[in-house]
């Protein structure tokens, strides 16, 4: 059988880490072109062909400065100029930030005692919002504050049926009440048409700005109030006074929301087989394994020993 001698095995592994150095050189080489491409920070002095481009950027960005300031005639563009005049001066060169509009309906909300068949008493009014994918209508109905059967003190209009069902009028139009919280608006203007109301009003479970509700798969008008305005609503309808809401559309409204990038975060570690980068966003995750030349050698050297040892013990 072959026999392997110390001098021998002193060699082979004299080459092994010479070859090990070299692929790490050469690794660590690749790497620096890859940031320096990427415009990491480099060490050193700029050469000159740096130095002529930077120059040329400078005299452009002088140029161009100045011929803006040249045209500032126009009231409509002063505004941009000057914002990119006062971006230049701090040396800010991102890009402007971007925005999305939101449009949504308004709506005006008046509750009452019923006069006659064609007017009402005004006791409180509020603005409401309605919802993404609600109808725009006109409603006036008889409010009734839903409970929540086997809780007295709630009214969030979970469940399949409501405690107080029994105030439903049968020949009249009505308006749901419920608050928000512990489950999906969906839920609740789905128990609101269960019993055929003609509108759902949600206020708010706590004091802030009103929200545009996601009313998909609804069919029923929907709309959304603050919470100062529906608990005075509540107090009205749970009085005991057959209270009224008048429902009408307001002005078509557009909200400018500023979008925000999430910078995906990217964290690497080395293990030593192959270095693993795992790429992680908001909304699902991926990993990718990049094997490493210098590890996989090392992986290779390591089984060739040890079959080399195996062979020279027999």
């Amino acid at each position: 059988m072959y026999k392997l001698s110390i001098s021998n095995m002193l060699k082979y592994c004299v080459w092994a880490v010479v070859i090990f150095v070299f692929l790490q050189a050469g690794e660590s080489s690749v790497e620096a072109r890859r940031r320096k491409r990427k415009g990491a920070d480099v060490s050193g002095p700029p050469s000159r062909r740096q130095r002529k481009h930077n120059k040329l950027n400078r005299n452009n960005h002088h140029a161009l400065d100045s011929s803006l300031t040249s045209i500032k005639t126009d009231d409509k563009n002063t505004k941009i100029i000057d914002q990119y005049m006062k971006s230049r001066r701090r040396g800010s060169r991102k890009p402007s930030r971007s925005y999305t509009v939101k449009k949504w309906t308004e709506a005006n909300v008046t509750v009452g005692t019923k006069v006659d068949e064609l007017s009402l008493s005004n006791l409180e009014q509020s603005l409401g919002k309605f919802g993404h994918h609600s109808r725009r209508e006109n409603i006036v109905g008889r409010v009734i504050h839903i409970t929540d059967p086997g809780l007295e003190n709630s009214h969030h209009g979970c469940g399949h049926t409501m405690s107080n069902r029994y105030m439903i009028p049968n020949n009249e139009t009505w308006v749901a009440l419920i608050k928000r919280g512990y489950c999906y608006f969906f839920n609740k203007i789905k128990l609101g048409e269960r019993y055929n109301a003609s509108a759902v009003v949600i206020y708010d479970d706590k004091p802030g700005k009103i929200e545009i509700m996601n009313t998909i798969g609804t069919n029923v008008v929907s709309l959304m109030i603050s919470h100062e305005a529906g608990i005075k609503f509540a107090e009205l309808a749970d009085s005991g006074l057959n209270v009224y809401m008048n429902i009408t559309v307001g002005r078509e409204m557009r909200d400018r929301v500023r979008e925000v990038y999430k910078q995906p975060v990217v964290s690497t570690y080395t293990a030593p087989e192959a270095i693993v980068s795992t790429l992680g966003v908001e909304g699902g995750s991926g990993s990718r394994i990049s094997p490493s030349l210098p590890a996989i050698f090392t992986l290779v050297v390591t089984q060739l020993f040890f079959v080399l040892c195996v062979l020279n013990e027999r």
